[in-house]
């Protein structure tokens, strides 16, 4: 990736456990790039591959594509969307709190399963105050799986203190790194963001409400 973009600062091109962290600064966007070995297994299942020890973990990108894709037609271009506000705010969390972690695929796994249970997304504020809702009430204690390629009884027993299943392998947790204090880190934030859209939706005026709104998604929000 350092060779493909010459320009680019060492900061900018970060090697992640599984895939490597573009940052375009013009538009502030993160992009992960994900290498993966293929070796003619059916439904294009391959490998990732650990940076940290070598060690392989099992993936199937077409069918992750279609999991969204299946999630995408039930809200139009709100999921979408609500997914880009969530990673905005995550990324404002992350700036301002050193240690502050929650990958992008978390998000949209949780997301995933408000839409299976039902949670409509076309009403902006009201959707990002169900995900941090559901964050602060779960604690992110509340595993979490889907149907749509093995059975749920399928997925094996973790330790660990948030489980979030990679829908195409249920033997991956995919939050398997975090510790009790992230997912602390997170509950607080999302009540943070969460008391800040009430505030902003109870405001009496637009000046009060853009204050509000910058306390989620940073002073760059201007309403």
């Amino acid at each position: 990736m350092r060779t493909a973009f010459p320009n680019f600062s060492e900061d900018q091109i970060q090697p992640q456990t599984y895939s490597v962290t573009v940052s375009f600064r013009a538009s502030g966007l993160d992009v992960d790039v994900v290498p993966i070995l293929y070796d003619d297994a059916p439904d294009w299942y391959g490998d990732l591959v650990s940076q940290d020890d070598g060690s392989f973990l099992k993936t199937c990108i077409p069918r992750h594509l279609d999991f969204f894709k299946s999630r995408k037609e039930d809200h139009d271009k709100d999921f979408v969307q609500v997914v880009r506000l969530l990673k905005f705010w995550a990324r404002k969390v992350k700036s301002e709190q050193e240690g502050f972690r929650f990958k992008s695929f978390m998000i949209e796994m949780i997301l995933a399963h408000l839409s299976d249970e039902g949670i409509t997304f076309s009403d902006y504020p009201e959707a990002l105050q169900h995900f941090f809702t559901y964050v602060a009430e779960t604690g992110l204690k509340e595993k979490i799986v889907f149907d749509d390629y093995y059975k749920p009884t399928e997925v094996e027993e973790f330790s660990t203190p948030i489980q979030i299943i990679d829908p195409v392998n249920p033997e991956n947790n995919v939050s398997e790194l975090y510790t009790e204090e992230n997912a602390d880190d997170i509950v607080m934030a999302a009540l943070d963001a969460g008391d800040a859209i009430d505030a902003a939706l109870r405001a009496t005026n637009k000046q009060e409400t853009v204050r509000y709104w910058q306390k989620v998604f940073g002073n760059s929000f201007q309403g």
